[in-house]
């Protein structure tokens, strides 16, 4: 992931831009991938993902001009995680949009495991100028072996 961020960091600097056009996503993967091929895990773990059934029958769930939270659907049924800010860390993150630096937030976000109740306690406040929910400590603590955890309670 960390070569990933690096690549759209040198692409913004040197095109002055965090704009990227269908063309530059397209080389900036095909660089990504040439440099860091997938190893079987990762191959895998997409293929799973292509399996979830939610989203195999996405188009056929889909009417124009309707909302349905699908997204949160196939977190919920696949635990997938949600990449966050830690509330700790909401200074700094002021400090980087302000200074213009976007892309170094990626490296202060955290993926935690995603359902419904962890949704309602992100805090959006911050958004758009911060991409990313913030995690409010009432809601974690860490632990130096297990590292960031849910606490179950509110």
């Amino acid at each position: 992931m960390a070569l990933s961020f690096q690549l759209l960091e040198e692409h913004a600097l040197k095109n002055e831009s965090l704009i990227l056009s269908e063309q530059d996503k397209i080389l900036l993967v095909e660089k990504m991938y040439e440099e860091h091929p997938w190893d079987d895990e990762e191959e895998q773990e997409f293929k799973n993902t292509l399996e979830n059934p939610l989203l195999k029958s996405f188009l056929n769930k889909l009417t124009p001009g309707t909302y349905r939270p699908w997204v949160e659907d196939v977190i919920d049924q696949a635990n997938m995680s949600v990449d966050v800010l830690l509330e700790e860390d909401l200074e700094i993150i002021k400090e980087l949009v302000w200074k213009r630096r976007k892309l170094k937030i990626f490296s202060h976000t955290v993926p935690i495991r995603g359902s419904r109740k962890l949704k309602r306690r992100l805090d959006w406040s911050n958004y758009p100028r911060i991409p990313f929910p913030v995690l409010p400590r009432k809601y974690y603590v860490y632990d130096q072996e297990k590292g960031i955890m849910l606490k179950e309670n509110d």
